[in-house]
């Protein structure tokens, strides 16, 4: 019986062809022979890895081509990690791409030249009521059946949207065919620059797969057991003018239901209470259920941004998973203290990252203490003041306080002695000597509890905006001009901190006091915007 090697050229190379992507590699590396007549398979490996890897939705067509790729032959699909989902098309005449470069033709979406502009590109004349064959509806009516569960009445009603052109469907279906893919996200446009109703919710034909598969055990699921990150809303400045959505805790609530999920980004999201609406009535064939059992979602890191929900809602979504390790709330409107007990409840000891940027009441965080095992926290400074002592101020004491009177929390006595990193941002554009001062002494009574008994794992402060505030308050050169930022010279007693931290072996960023001006950034301080407000970090910090 003769081998492998004696076999023809011809016939390895159809062997090559017909090998899972997934053991090519460790095929063609057996020896020296087979890596030879491997190369030619070996590069169509690479270009499939390279142009497979991410697949959009920009391209109308894009995710039908994928989608028949993927039946057709199911190999292509295990080269694909990354899916984005730019917009929902409801019918045939709305799969044009939008313009999105940066030499946007026209303004105006109802002139002739903003919608003419996609033809200039890409051929739309196939595109109509026959695009879809017999034969390849049959396959994706047996999908949304089998696949994802789907009952027949809910099947039916979403084949007839999918065959008049409403292209969902067929973003659901590519991704559970998809067994690798393991990254999802929903972008969004600016909302504030569109004027079109917040109508639309990519998320209804997934949120409600998932509700049909979670009847299943997990390891039972026929779809989705790589995914392990899902973006909401994730924005863009593109100028593709696709509708702007709310998604809602309806749909957002399923997502903790994957079977592999670790992080789930919430951008923009309303609480049930705000539904913005839905284009279809009756969408759900099931009354919803908003009360999942407790601790059985594997999310590991849960992230709200510029999210209006209630504090029941965000206490749902926290108990629901099973052991939560990074936290982020920013440009939020719930209570940081209501929102830190109910981690305390849920995550206690599994928390290890905790992020809050506002809060325009003072809250009580001396809880912070009862986290177990956080390493990292990054606050803004009025998270961190007494509220006991807090008064606010008064018009004639604006020259002299930024947030009203008030003294720091004792950091020894309220931060978890875990911490690793601490990161302190001002919220305000300015900080008086005073508020500075008092901040700095509570970093050093920190930094000299320092022991083999707590804060033993203190490495890191990050303190760095604090030091492009202005000092006094002369912020505009005049009524009509900028603003004036002045560092605020913090010698001797910020250099006594530096001295301290150096001696402790504890890092301090900071300005640099010879560059004001510099751009450096530490890795620290990814939470926060920068000056000018369009970096997502602060400009004035380095290590």
């Amino acid at each position: 019986m003769p081998d492998l090697l004696s076999l023809p050229n011809e016939l390895v190379c159809r062997i090559l062809e017909l090998t899972h992507p997934d053991s090519l590699v460790s095929f063609a590396l057996a020896n020296r022979q087979i890596y030879a007549k491997s190369l030619h398979s070996l590069q169509i490996h690479r270009d499939r890895l390279s142009n497979l890897r991410l697949i959009h939705d920009r391209n109308p067509t894009n995710v039908p081509s994928a989608m028949r790729n993927a039946v057709s032959e199911p190999n292509l699909a295990w080269y694909t990690r990354s899916l984005e989902v730019w917009e929902c098309r409801r019918n045939f005449s709305t799969w044009k791409s939008p313009v999105f470069d940066e030499g946007n033709p026209a303004e105006d979406p109802d002139s002739d030249e903003h919608r003419n502009w996609p033809e200039q590109h890409y051929d739309y004349s196939h595109l109509g009521l026959s695009y879809f064959g017999d034969d390849e509806l049959d396959q994706y009516h047996s999908l949304l059946l089998h696949t994802l569960h789907l009952s027949e009445a809910r099947a039916e009603i979403w084949m007839k949207r999918l065959e008049s052109g409403y292209d969902e469907p067929l973003k659901v279906l590519l991704m559970a065919l998809l067994p690798r893919l393991n990254k999802i996200t929903f972008m969004l446009f600016d909302t504030w620059q569109n004027s079109g109703s917040a109508n639309k919710n990519p998320l209804r034909l997934f949120s409600a797969s998932l509700r049909r598969l979670a009847l299943l055990p997990a390891l039972q699921w026929p779809c989705f057991q790589s995914l392990m990150e899902v973006t909401v809303g994730q924005t863009h400045n593109l100028r593709y003018d696709n509708e702007k959505y709310y998604p809602t805790s309806y749909t957002i609530a399923p997502l903790l239901l994957l079977p592999t999920i670790q992080k789930l980004i919430l951008n923009s999201f309303l609480d049930a209470n705000f539904n913005a609406g839905s284009d279809f009535e009756d969408d759900d064939e099931y009354p919803y259920i908003w009360e999942w059992e407790s601790h059985i979602s594997a999310c590991q890191d849960l992230q709200f941004n510029n999210c209006f929900l209630s504090l029941e809602t965000a206490t749902s979504l926290l108990g629901g998973i099973k052991a939560l390790r990074s936290f982020t709330f920013v440009n939020g409107y719930l209570n940081q203290r209501e929102l830190v007990v109910s981690l305390l409840k849920n995550a206690k000891l599994s928390l290890e990252v905790l992020r809050l940027d506002r809060s325009y009441v003072p809250c009580d965080m001396r809880i912070l203490k009862g986290f177990e095992n956080l390493r990292r926290l990054e606050v803004v400074d009025r998270l961190l003041i007494d509220p006991t002592t807090y008064k606010g101020y008064r018009f004639d004491e604006f020259d002299r306080c930024t947030f009203g009177v008030a003294d720091w929390i004792d950091f020894v006595a309220s931060l978890p002695s875990t911490l690793e990193t601490l990161t302190i941002y001002f919220l305000h554009e300015r900080s008086f000597e005073h508020e500075v001062q008092g901040l700095v002494k509570q970093l050093s009574l920190l930094v000299a509890a320092k022991s083999s008994d707590q804060f033993s794992n203190l490495c890191e402060i990050c303190i760095g905006n604090i030091l492009s505030r202005s000092l006094h308050n002369h912020g505009f050169a005049d009524s009509a001009g900028p603003r004036i930022m002045r560092p605020v010279n913090l010698d001797p007693w910020y250099l006594d901190l530096r001295n301290a931290c150096d001696a402790k072996g504890i890092l301090l960023h900071s300005n640099p006091p010879d560059d004001p001006d510099s751009d450096a950034t530490c890795p620290s301080c990814q939470l926060f915007p920068s000056k000018d407000g369009t970096e997502s970090l602060p400009k004035y910090c380095c290590a």
